[in-house]
């Protein structure tokens, strides 16, 4: 259980990580790399999450926000690329389909 713990941890350091990047790069290639990165943390996190509790293990975050927390564990899984926002590619975005 221990290594599921840290797995987490870790997971939850990443996103951190990424959301203080998000907010330094205006890159629109950089951005959607971040985006994706940050996608796949939120996947591996709600599987740690959901391991720790299929063994009774009551996970708490310590490097996001609870809400942050709360918000990535009560969606499900995320599939396909995302753009430079964060929205799935192929979306309307302001009015226009993004490129891919």
């Amino acid at each position: 259980l221990t290594a599921l713990e840290v797995g987490a941890t870790i997971e939850e350091l990443d996103i951190r990580d990424l959301q203080i990047d998000l907010e330094h790069t205006d890159n629109e290639d950089i951005r959607t790399v971040f985006q994706n990165l940050m996608k796949g943390s939120r996947n591996h996190l709600r599987s740690f999450v959901s391991l720790l509790d299929s063994n009774g293990v009551d996970y708490e975050p310590s490097h996001i926000s609870q809400s942050d927390f709360d918000d990535i564990i009560a969606t499900s899984k995320e599939r396909g690329m995302l753009d430079s926002e964060g929205n799935p590619e192929g979306t309307r975005r302001h009015g226009r389909r993004s490129r891919r």
